[in-house]
């Protein structure tokens, strides 16, 4: 892919794929606080067990890279930018791509929401959520009364389960999805890593790695059933997975809501502190009331 288009401000930006992935690679791992998603597709990418495969698109001017972005069949869009040059060309690659679910860093997302409303997209769902921040040397890990271990291909069903109930009451229409879905992400949680609490042989509790980069392990699907909460469940399989992860890289991340109180509060006792802002939309090309009551939730005074 050898495509040049003019960015703003007189650019000259030329398109790139996979064979320039070394110059995206460095491109994203001196962002990796505000690209962890799109870096971990590359650094795994072609790794047997990757249930989904993207395109890629990296956007070069003479500074060299100043963007990437990563495109699904399902429509989940991971973008990253440098320098508002290269807008203009991403957002002419975005909108020929099926665009339903966009992560990323506030400050990247921002400005190629704000763009795409005043094209006609609609939001049916937008979040913002603290992305949090532990190391090692910050880490106080949770002496539980319960057991927290590392799922197994056995517990495949047990973690589907609880996928498909954490989906359901984290996301509007969450949890509809067809069950071979939940079993294959099941299946990746347990290769790249999930910690789950059992109580009268029912799994009730799960955590599991989201995202590995050598920077760092993002976590995430922190689940616990509801007859179960209030007793610390969340923060054993937490702090549990946190210590295998902190083993292996220098730093552990995850994000939560604003409004979350008792998870915040969960996690700054094992160590978590604020480090930045991602945000999670749900796009869509006609009005969100054909996908129900619209949810906006936004830091208060922001």
């Amino acid at each position: 892919m050898a495509l040049t288009a003019t960015g703003g401000g007189g650019h000259s930006v030329v398109r790139v794929g996979m064979a320039s992935a070394d110059e995206m690679l460095a491109y994203l791992h001196a962002h990796h606080r505000e690209a962890i998603f799109a870096l971990h597709d590359l650094v795994h990418r072609g790794e047997p067990g990757v249930a989904e495969p993207s395109r890629v698109i990296g956007y070069r001017t003479d500074d060299g890279i100043l963007g990437v972005q990563c495109f699904y069949s399902s429509g989940r869009w991971l973008p990253h930018l440098a320098d508002p040059a290269v807008v203009a060309p991403m957002l002419e690659d975005a909108v020929r791509h099926p665009l339903r679910w966009v992560v990323g860093a506030r400050r990247v997302l921002d400005p190629l929401v704000e763009v795409l409303l005043a094209r006609g997209y609609f939001l049916a769902y937008d979040q913002v959520e603290v992305l949090c921040s532990l190391d090692a040397d910050a880490f106080r890990p949770f002496d539980a009364d319960v057991t927290a271990r590392r799922a197994t291909r056995a517990d495949v069903h047990h973690l589907a389960d609880l996928r498909r109930r954490f989906e359901a009451e984290y996301f509007p229409g969450g949890g509809q999805g067809q069950a071979d879905w939940y079993e294959n992400a099941a299946e990746q949680a347990v290769r790249d890593g999930a910690y789950l609490v059992e109580a009268g042989g029912v799994a009730v509790a799960m955590v599991s790695v989201e995202a590995d980069i050598p920077e760092l392990t993002h976590i995430g699907a922190v689940y616990t059933r509801a007859a179960y909460r209030g007793r610390g469940l969340a923060k054993a399989v937490v702090s549990a997975i946190c210590r295998e992860a902190l083993g292996r890289r220098r730093r552990v991340t995850l994000t939560v809501r604003w409004d979350n109180a008792p998870a915040r509060r969960a996690y700054e006792a094992l160590g978590f502190q604020p480090w930045d802002e991602y945000r999670m939309c749900r796009l869509a090309r006609s009005a969100p009331s054909s996908f129900g009551r619209t949810i906006r939730i936004i830091p208060q005074g922001r």
